[in-house]
């Protein structure tokens, strides 16, 4: 198929010296990651995948959690999916092991 078109973007945020978080973002035509590591109040490694619809609006959002020893490399755990289903919201949030669904 075509090949879809990428822009890129970084953000460092920094407190005086200190950085507290790196962001990189990738959009696509159909999609937006973004990769994310938090230093504050402890580490946090993750990805937000956006799958985009044909105008632009946001169809899905997965949110993964990586390990901060391996950061991006591994796999990771999906902490946090969101999905549009008609003009309402299916989440579903990992937490302490325990699947939750609203």
């Amino acid at each position: 198929g075509p090949s879809e078109n990428s822009d890129n973007a970084a953000f460092v945020t920094l407190l005086g010296n200190d950085t507290l978080a790196v962001e990189q973002f990738e959009k696509t035509d159909s999609t937006l990651t973004a990769r994310v590591i938090l230093r504050s109040p402890e580490v946090q490694i993750s990805t937000y995948l956006l799958h985009l619809d044909g105008t632009g609006g946001i169809e899905r959002m997965v949110q993964t959690d990586h390990s901060p020893l391996n950061g991006f490399e591994d796999m990771g755990v999906t902490a946090r999916s969101i999905n549009r289903v008609g003009d309402s919201l299916e989440v579903e949030i990992l937490r302490n092991e325990e699947l939750i669904s609203y």
